[in-house]
């Protein structure tokens, strides 16, 4: 919402929606979501038809691939790779898939880790915010800051809480632990950050 675009950008930080493939050893962590980008990384520097691939490995920092993804060139130099491609082919067999080296299952986005942004609205109360950190600490979830702005709303006021990184299934139970205290006053609004 407007909202949380306004509180990402007074905390530093954009929202962009990402696509995320990480090696995690075992398994593969794919994932695609909005999420809160600081200002200064490479991504956040990539606006309207433009997109950007981000690739950071053991042993570079960071690489930022950046181009035109949208918009009548590009949408027509795509169309006739397309064209071009089919016409080498002919009738013959199409091409074989991308092979990866070895062969790993994708990561349960439950055991993936993150910091999180929430926003919940509540009831301008005293005891609200304990229920929220009771919930999230009784689950492990650490907060690294909290705002809870004066103004108030129709709806009521808004606590916005970043967590330290945590594991996505401790932080959906306490999120459950925050329901059943009965402080919402509308489904909270949580994105995760890079």
């Amino acid at each position: 919402t407007r909202d949380d675009v306004a509180d990402a950008l007074e905390m530093g930080y954009y929202i962009k929606l990402l696509a995320i493939v990480r090696d995690v050893g075992d398994s593969i962590e794919a994932r695609v979501h909005p999420t809160l980008v600081p200002q200064d990384h490479l991504l956040a520097q990539v606006r309207n038809e433009f997109n950007g691939v981000f690739i950071q490995t053991d042993i570079c920092d960071g690489t930022l691939l950046y181009g035109r993804g949208a918009g009548r060139f590009p949408t027509a130099s795509a169309v006739v790779a397309d064209i071009v491609d089919i016409a080498r082919r002919g009738d013959g067999k199409p091409a074989p898939p991308f092979v990866y080296g070895v062969k790993r299952p994708v990561r349960d986005i439950a055991h993936t880790r993150s910091r999180f942004y929430m926003r919940f609205t509540t009831e301008d109360r005293p005891g609200i915010l304990a229920k929220i950190t009771a919930a999230l600490g009784g689950e492990g979830v650490s907060i690294a800051s909290v705002i809870q702005k004066e103004k108030r709303t129709p709806d009521g006021v808004h606590i916005v809480i970043m967590t330290a990184e945590t594991e996505e299934a401790a932080l959906r139970r306490a999120l459950d632990g925050v329901e059943a205290s009965g402080v919402n006053r509308a489904q909270p609004h949580v994105v995760r950050v890079l």
